[in-house]
């Protein structure tokens, strides 16, 4: 298939090189063309100038002839002085029978000369396509939204770049996430929340909500939370957490410290409640990060602390094909 396409290819190149040099004839022919014309035309100014002379010079022969049969010697003077200016004249303008054009002009001004074309064109030829860079499958990561691509190539410094095509294959594993938003009725009245109920951020100004039992209420942080429990700090909490430059993982008062990348940025959370696991990962590196392991036996309510600045929440999402089960990590 692939060489009847190359074979098509070729002849569809070919029809359009004879197409350019057709062209070419026609614009150097109409080129040749043109500069005939314009010395024929001088040519035939010359012919009819010189056919001027000449009558002229007839006329002054046939008066010549007639002064010389004369025998009047005073006439006869008279009549030679006037032919010899006029001959004198006639002298002088015979630089004017010399042609301009020479009829065995070569049209020098429209030398052909096509060795370049014709080596390039004997040197025709197919390009060698580079080979495929190989993928370094090791190196390489992916998750929801993000794909990182490793490779190595040995015409990397000849190929200026390649194009990428990937299908996903999506398994009955991978299937979406149960999606939730955040309640304001529960945010603490130093944050607002989003009109689509996924950003929260802090803002003194709307500390003048009024406070209802639903709200989170603690003065050492500012949630959204559907209880005011201190998350992790009981049996029925589990918390990934940081403060300042570090990352632990609490629950019933326990904390263990995690070791994300350092420009963790986005957090995925893994619940599979049947299976009693509970993941953390970093959602773009694919980096586990913790798993508990929990025989859940309530609802399990999402929960998220604001210390400063904004959180965004994205839920919803299909479950990344790398995450083929949680790591056992209990506390």
């Amino acid at each position: 298939v692939n060489a009847t396409r190359q074979e098509g290819k070729l002849l569809e190149e070919c029809d359009l090189l004879i197409e350019i040099i057709q062209q070419r004839r026609q614009i150097i022919g109409s080129k040749i063309k043109e500069g005939k014309t314009q010395r024929m035309r001088k040519l035939a100014q010359q012919i009819s100038t010189c056919q001027q002379c000449i009558e002229r010079s007839t006329v002054l022969i046939t008066q010549a002839d007639q002064a010389l049969k004369e025998t009047d010697h005073a006439r006869f003077l008279q009549s030679a002085k006037g032919i010899a200016e006029r001959v004198s004249m006639a002298t002088a303008s015979t630089q004017v029978l010399i042609p301009e054009v020479h009829l065995t002009d070569t049209f020098d001004s429209f030398a052909l000369d096509f060795t370049r074309e014709k080596k390039l064109l004997e040197s025709l030829d197919y390009l060698t396509a580079p080979n495929a860079p190989t993928i370094r499958e090791e190196l390489s990561t992916a998750s929801y939204d993000t794909i990182s691509v490793h490779w190595t190539s040995d015409d990397e410094f000849s190929v200026v770049s390649y194009e990428l095509q990937y299908t996903i294959f999506t398994g009955q594993a991978n299937i979406a996430s149960q999606p939730f938003k955040l309640d304001p009725k529960s945010a603490h009245r130093k944050l607002k929340i989003s009109h689509d109920n996924l950003t929260v951020e802090r803002d003194e100004a709307s500390s003048k909500k009024a406070h209802s039992q639903e709200r989170f209420s603690s003065h050492s942080s500012y949630g959204v939370v559907g209880n005011h429990e201190w998350v992790g700090r009981n049996a029925a909490s589990w918390v990934l957490c940081r403060c300042n430059n570090s990352w632990a993982v609490r629950h019933n008062c326990k904390e263990l410290s995690v070791e994300p990348s350092p420009h963790l940025r986005r957090v995925g959370v893994l619940l599979d409640y049947d299976a009693g696991c509970l993941g953390f990962y970093d959602a773009v590196g694919a980096q586990h990060l913790h798993t508990f392991r929990v025989a859940f036996a309530q609802p399990v309510c999402p929960v998220f602390n604001v210390w400063n600045k904004c959180l965004t929440v994205l839920t919803g999402l299909p479950i990344p094909d790398h995450l083929e089960g949680p790591e056992p990590h209990d506390i």
